[in-house]
């Protein structure tokens, strides 16, 4: 998908939040950080930003007329599907994106991934370190 220069929504503005929208400038596209709080440290926050001035920042209510020019929305994986925010964009026909989907589409390298309720840790940790010892950039 061609984001370069096309309106990208990142609901939340936590960490992983700032990481997808630095990944968003680096391609070219329009981040919208947004969250619903706004008792945070604006300064803070687009401090840790690659170029703060190429992103617009929304707290509280989300408009109908910004959620009518979006491309994606890239949720954090802290938003579950049913909240208001993106029950709003899945009514709007917004394409939506987890962080991850986000990573996996931009960023280059191989990408392993190990889900499930039990052995995360240590199925990642023995991977981890098979893989350190055959590549040469690995990172767990």
């Amino acid at each position: 998908m061609n984001l370069k220069d096309k309106k990208v929504l990142v609901v939340g503005t936590g960490k992983s939040g700032i990481g997808a929208a630095n990944l968003l400038l680096s391609i070219g596209a329009v981040p919208v950080l947004y969250d619903e709080k706004a008792d945070f440290d604006t300064a803070m926050l687009l401090g840790q930003l690659q170029d703060a001035t190429k992103v617009e920042l929304i707290t509280g209510n989300l408009s109908e007329k910004i959620i009518s020019s979006l491309e994606l929305a890239v949720l954090s994986p802290g938003v579950p599907m049913d909240s208001e925010i993106a029950v709003k964009l899945i009514h709007s026909g917004c394409k939506i994106w987890g962080e991850i989907e986000l990573a996996f589409q931009f960023e280059k390298g191989k990408i392993l991934a190990i889900t499930g309720t039990n052995g995360k840790t240590t199925t990642t940790t023995l991977l981890g370190k098979i893989l350190k010892d055959h590549y040469d950039s690995v990172f767990v």
